[in-house]
């Protein structure tokens, strides 16, 4: 009797099997999908592309321009003319800047694109002028205006804010910004904006991802890191923050951290300080400024000062001349000891491999009649 019962357990035991392995096959369990899992952090900007080429932009001062000296049309791709004068009042027109409008339109003769800067380096009045919707008003309709009378494809907003303790000034700039470039949509021009090279290192009040949104190009002024009223220093080293504080390698990182790198444009002082220094190498007094055609005359080729030597530097890439003067007073004898440095063709040049190799390809040289 247990033995034929064992045998058709064992039976039905297969015939079960047999029926679930049907069922399974006749009905596929689907398989179980991966649960999403959240970002921990922001999405990541595009990858920054290698550039082959660059555009090259020409700034043209008012005070540079001279009718015997034509403009080197063919060697760049923009000219940028610095510019008019914005005041609470709108645009000056009895500035030097508006007066010479026509000079330069002249020369120019739209053989190539050129932009319109609005100059507005003067704190005080910039505050005055964030505090006042009618005076934006003002420098937005006298800008348009005269961009479009003088064949201008742009126009560049070079409003320039030191640190403040006052809040709302990024907002308010902002606001300016985002005023300035619906106006100027609306008119068919295109709208940049200038920041400092040192927005992130020295804590300026400009709220940079948020300009972004409001322009269709950023321009950096990659210069004047080493102020002539601070200590001696390259103008923008390439590298070398651990030495100097801050780099163009850490800039290139900061502002591509929030926009993206082909709305970037790296502007080059083509200039110098000369700082006079004691024995520890501390400014005596505020530093000359030099022109980089001055400090050719004056130290490269031949260096005829005392103790004078001239060293490109591995880390900046820019160029350092130490030299002596001395003066005699009440007759004694003073020596002074001179630190220079300055932006070249040269450093330019390796910068802008450098900008190349991180996705920018848009360059800006300051300024004509300086080099």
């Amino acid at each position: 009797m247990k033995k034929p019962a064992f045998v058709l357990i064992i039976l039905l035991l297969i015939l079960a099997g047999i029926s679930l392995t049907a069922f399974k096959n006749k009905y596929p369990i689907p398989p179980k999908e991966k649960a999403a899992t959240n970002p921990t952090k922001e999405p990541e900007l595009s990858k920054k592309p290698d550039v082959v080429t660059t555009s090259k932009s020409l700034f043209v001062p008012y005070w540079s321009l001279n009718q015997s000296l034509p403009l080197p049309v063919e060697q760049y791709d923009k000219f940028i003319y610095f510019g008019v004068l914005g005041t609470t009042s709108g645009i000056a027109k009895n500035d030097p800047g508006y007066t010479t409008l026509t000079t330069f339109s002249n020369q120019l003769d739209n053989k190539k694109e050129s932009i319109l800067a609005i100059r507005m380096v003067d704190h005080a009045t910039n505050i005055a002028v964030l505090n006042d919707l009618n005076a934006e008003n003002r420098i937005i309709d006298d800008s348009i205006a005269a961009a479009k009378q003088y064949g201008f494809t742009g126009i560049l907003l070079d409003l320039e804010l030191t640190n403040t303790f006052n809040t709302s000034v990024e907002n308010q700039f902002n606001v300016f910004v985002q005023q300035f470039y619906t106006q100027a949509k609306l008119e068919k021009l295109k709208f940049y904006i200038t920041v400092y090279g040192d927005t992130f290192y020295a804590k300026r009040p400009y709220d940079v991802a948020t300009l972004a949104k409001n322009v269709d190009g950023i321009m950096i002024m990659a210069y004047n890191l080493h102020k002539a009223a601070g200590e001696p220093g390259p103008n923008f080293p390439l590298t070398g923050k651990e030495k100097y504080g801050y780099d163009l390698k850490t800039m290139i990182s900061d502002f591509t951290s929030l926009v993206q790198p082909t709305r970037l444009a790296v502007i080059f002082g083509m200039y110098g300080y000369d700082w006079a220094v004691d024995e520890q190498k501390r400014p005596i007094r505020q530093a000359e400024t030099l022109s980089l055609n001055d400090i050719r005359k004056k130290f490269l080729g031949k260096c005829t000062w005392q103790d004078c030597t001239v060293t490109r530097d591995d880390l900046s890439k820019e160029t350092e001349v130490d030299y002596i003067t001395s003066e005699i007073k009440d007759n004694f004898a003073y020596l002074y000891y001179h630190i220079v440095w300055f932006e070249d063709e040269t450093s330019a040049q390796t910068k802008t491999q450098y900008l190349m190799q991180n996705g920018i390809g848009n360059v800006a040289y300051w300024a004509w009649g300086y080099f």
